[in-house]
């Protein structure tokens, strides 16, 4: 029996997430947790037979018919193992080997959990039945989405990248939307963590967070007070919701870069976009609550993240604990702290 353990980076955007969609600039961190990555130990048998997911207490199966049995929950992660065969040039219905894939999550769903265990996933399939080198360019070609979904192509970028990335999203004139990614040296200000927090019961806000960030950069509002679409905006709709977070996109990422990054001008971006951020609106109530107590508890600065509710905190990492105990009692369940990974997607014999 042979014996594969592949793992990939959680994600955290530190800036520029909420208008990403309509051309910000967005700073991505790949990141772990504690150390740990988000990880799949694969067993492959050199006999016929069906791949099995577990997860938890949770299994499914994917048949050679392409039928799937048990959790649903577990099925874009067969998928993703069903595409590693694809592009390796395997057929699953005529394979003579089987696997089980155990999925070890370290990071919330919020935080890329979903694009990291598949490119783990992918990565683990495709280097067994093919090359490790092809790996990453064979995942980013199954699943960039052409710009139909802006945060898992950003996602996807990542996974398949060794470092943070800027990302940006160009509108052209033949309607198509371009992904264009420049690596960014990134690296925490001496004696400073990160530390990520999310309310129980999350649930996905994009569609209401777009709609203010819409409504901020004065964009009329489609049939049935929908927002706009990226594509449904003018050129000038889109610089209106996306330039002042790009800026601290910039700044932001020029500091990290740095050679000696400054805990105190880290903190400043992070406070501007989250002011920005409660100024179009774009700020749930318990979050901004939880950003309240996050600085209250020590931490140099707090801001919403991403679109289900949740709170980024940076803070001294003798002071972490204390923070995290004051997001705790705002019934924020934390993550962290959380470290810049030095890869992407990897595997190696376990």
């Amino acid at each position: 029996m042979d014996k594969i353990l592949a793992s990939a980076p959680g994600r955290v955007f530190l800036a520029g997430e909420a208008a990403f969609e309509y051309g910000a600039k967005a700073l991505s961190l790949p990141v772990e947790a504690a150390g740990k990555r988000n990880s799949v130990t694969f067993s492959f048998q050199e006999t016929p037979g069906k791949i099995v997911a577990y997860s938890g207490q949770t299994i499914a199966s994917l048949m050679p018919n392409g039928r799937v049995k048990g959790d649903g929950g577990l099925r874009q992660y067969l998928g993703a193992a069903k595409a590693g065969l694809v592009a390796a040039g395997i057929d699953l219905e005529t394979m003579d080997t089987s696997f089980s894939m155990s999925l070890e999550p370290a990071l919330p769903e919020s935080l890329g959990l979903s694009a990291s265990l598949c490119s783990a996933i992918f990565s683990g399939v495709f280097s067994y039945y093919a090359e490790k080198e092809g790996a990453r360019d064979a995942f980013s070609k199954a699943y960039s989405t052409a710009g139909a979904d802006s945060i898992m192509d950003a996602d996807v970028c990542l996974m398949a990248s060794d470092s943070a990335l800027v990302l940006t999203r160009s509108f052209l004139l033949d309607g198509t939307v371009k992904l264009a990614s420049k690596k960014a040296r990134a690296a925490m200000p001496d004696g400073t963590t990160l530390l990520y927090a999310e309310p129980a019961g999350t649930k996905d806000l994009r569609e209401e967070m777009s709609r203010k960030i819409s409504a901020f950069s004065k964009a009329a509002c489609v049939s049935g007070n929908r927002a706009k679409t990226a594509l449904q905006m003018t050129s000038g709709e889109r610089a209106n919701a996306s330039e002042a977070f790009s800026s601290i996109t910039t700044r932001l990422a020029k500091e990290l870069a740095a050679e000696s990054p400054s805990a105190e001008k880290t903190a400043i971006y992070l406070e501007c976009e989250q002011e920005l951020l409660s100024a179009s609106g774009a700020v749930p109530a318990s979050c901004a609550a939880a950003v309240t107590a996050a600085k209250k508890a020590g931490a140099l600065a707090a801001k919403s993240s991403g679109f289900f509710g949740g709170v980024i905190a940076f803070c001294y990492e003798n002071g972490a604990d204390a923070v995290a105990d004051g997001l705790a009692a705002s019934s924020f369940s934390v993550c962290g702290p959380l470290g810049i990974s030095k890869k992407g997607a990897d595997c190696a014999p376990a």
